[in-house]
């Protein structure tokens, strides 16, 4: 269990599993800030309540979070904020329904790829929104059910909706 700040990839690579009922209730959590981080997460319970998750945070690194099974509940989630960020869903709850879901932010290039399992954001920015300016967005949607209250897909963001279920209340799109 970690219930402190989380750093996983910062001067070299590594790697976090979380699984069976380990849980993090880590309120900063940068995944890949200036070499390759990793985060599978196999089961258990990933909490982060009011700081941020990152993925792909300086420029040169690399975060990728794999939601295979388990719980994750977050405030605000940043994939490929000044690095490259990769987030791939197949499986699992990721709760974030009063928080933000931001892809893409400043020079960050930021994926999600929902494949299978629940996702609900309040504010999902995919491509150059939100928190920054110039970072590209994609979100792939091949199944689970995703629930977003605002989908605002910006200039060099890009949504693609190949199977599952979408439900959200609002979309802007091509503006920053």
């Amino acid at each position: 269990s970690v219930s402190s700040n989380l750093s996983v990839g910062v001067n070299g690579a590594g790697t976090y599993l979380l699984s069976g009922t380990g849980w993090v209730t880590a309120q900063e959590q940068i995944i890949g800030q200036l070499a390759t981080g990793t985060f599978l997460q196999n089961g258990g319970n990933n909490s982060e309540s009011s700081g941020t998750i990152v993925l792909g945070y300086s420029a040169g690194g690399l975060g990728y979070y794999g939601l295979n099974s388990g719980s994750l509940n977050s405030f605000e989630m940043i994939v490929g904020n000044q690095g490259n960020g990769h987030f791939v869903q197949n499986g699992g709850t990721y709760n974030g329904a009063s928080g933000l879901l931001d892809l893409g932010v400043f020079s960050g290039s930021g994926t999600y790829e929902l494949q299978s399992g629940a996702m609900s954001i309040g504010n999902c920015y995919v491509g150059a929104q939100g928190s920054g300016g110039g970072g590209g967005g994609t979100f792939l949607q091949s199944g689970g059910t995703g629930t977003e209250t605002l989908l605002s897909i910006g200039p060099n963001g890009f949504y693609q909706l190949g199977g599952g279920t979408l439900i959200v209340n609002d979309v802007a799109a091509g503006s920053a």
